[in-house]
């Protein structure tokens, strides 16, 4: 029983909005801090963002060891970057792949909370969009980790320069939300398969969310009209009943 009415709390406002405002602010601010990947500030950039986020998902789940994985993915990458060589790309590339791990987490975590929500407010709005946005965050590392391994797995049209994170950053979210312009474009399989992975993964979300959020909306109005309509019928037997 105790567990059910735990399902069934709000997400909290400040974590919701707070969330969002960090995942914007580190979209905004990647495409200029992570043009290269192994300087000291876009190290501490993606740093300050997943440890923020791991934050937040203690905060949401109070789960100690999602929080101490959380930590350790990303202290571990962090530390990776800045004693490693800048040509060791392997050693980037696991750094890589443990923030997308530990981004995960968080990922999994948010959805979770989101989908236990059972009344629309603008905190789930507020998680939704930035489940939403930290995708297409994960997603740009996961490139440019298959951008270190095997350079050439993602070219510019009219270049033939590998592609930087602040690149792979504008690739990422046009695929998420399927504009597909076109002067980027993924050239290996596996690159294409990450690629048709992530613009599935943007329109089902959107879907599904879309629809949840409706179909919530939609019953939480006919229970606040049903709600109304009781409280209007007692006032109305009370009066007959007074006369």
């Amino acid at each position: 029983m105790t567990k059910r009415a735990d399902l069934l709390r709000p997400l909290p406002p400040i974590l919701a909005h707070g969330s969002l405002g960090i995942v914007i602010a580190h979209v905004l601010v990647s495409g200029y801090a992570m043009e290269d990947p192994t300087s000291k500030i876009a190290i501490c950039t993606q740093a300050v963002f997943y440890l923020i986020m791991a934050l937040i998902l203690f905060g949401v789940h109070s789960s100690r060891f999602e929080f101490v994985v959380c930590i350790v993915l990303v202290g571990s990458a962090t530390l990776a970057r800045l004693f490693s060589s800048p040509d060791a790309q392997i050693v980037q590339a696991a750094a890589d792949l443990a923030l997308v791990a530990g981004g995960s987490l968080v990922l999994i975590k948010a959805i979770q909370r989101m989908l236990q929500t059972l009344v629309v407010t603008p905190a789930l709005i507020s998680a939704a969009i930035t489940v939403y946005l930290l995708s297409g965050v994960l997603w740009t590392i996961g490139f440019h980790a298959l951008e270190t391994i095997q350079p050439g797995s993602f070219v510019s049209s009219g270049s033939s320069t590998p592609m930087s994170a602040g690149e792979l950053s504008y690739f990422s979210f046009v695929t998420l939300t399927t504009l597909g312009y076109g002067d980027i474009s993924a050239t290996t399989p596996v690159a294409r398969s990450l690629a048709t992975l992530e613009a599935v993964f943007g329109q089902v979300f959107l879907v599904v969310l879309l629809g949840r959020l409706v179909s919530l909306h939609i019953a939480h109005g006919h229970k606040s009209r049903a709600g109304d309509l009781k409280v209007v019928s007692s006032d109305r037997n009370l009066q007959d009943m007074e006369t």
